[in-house]
């Protein structure tokens, strides 16, 4: 973990942010859903075929999927140092090149743009970066993303 992305209205963590590497391998998701009451949301919507739903409405936005792809990895190269890119450009060459072609949760962005892998990832990007390919659909599928009473204070 590098940091927290947001918090909800009671102070605790939502999305977590998380280094592009771990034990000098690939880690391909910048952002992590953290928050009890949006894991629990986000599973009865998935379970319910939310990720084939999103997959289907998103056809027609390649290059928006694209672009949001290119910016997570993007994302995971800046938060590299100096001194570790070009160690791994210069002696590591194909770990770097799977840091630069992968986008959110891994997904090899130049084969498939509309790669929808779970709901959780997606929801965490979408309130880490304000914005997503699917934005709308995510709104209209979440109706609150904040619980109304602190449900997580005693979660560990």
């Amino acid at each position: 973990m590098r940091g927290v992305a947001c918090r909800c209205k009671w102070g605790f963590p939502q999305v977590l942010i998380c280094r592009p590497l771990r034990r000098m391998k690939p880690f391909p998701t910048s952002f992590w859903l953290v928050c009890p009451f949006l894991l629990r949301t986000l599973g009865k919507i998935e379970s319910d075929g939310g990720v084939a739903e999103m997959r289907e409405k998103s056809f027609g936005s390649a290059d928006e999927w694209r672009e949001y792809h290119l910016l997570h990895a993007l994302i995971r190269l800046s938060m590299l140092g100096g001194a570790q890119r070009a160690y791994l450009r210069n002696r590591r060459r194909p770990l770097y090149r799977a840091i630069c072609a992968r986008g959110a949760g891994g997904a090899a962005y130049s084969a498939d743009p509309i790669a929808v892998k779970c709901l959780h990832l997606q929801a965490a990007s979408y309130m880490a970066l304000g914005h997503h390919p699917m934005s709308g659909w995510l709104s209209s599928r979440v109706s609150e993303w904040e619980c109304d009473a602190a449900h997580c204070r005693g979660v560990s």
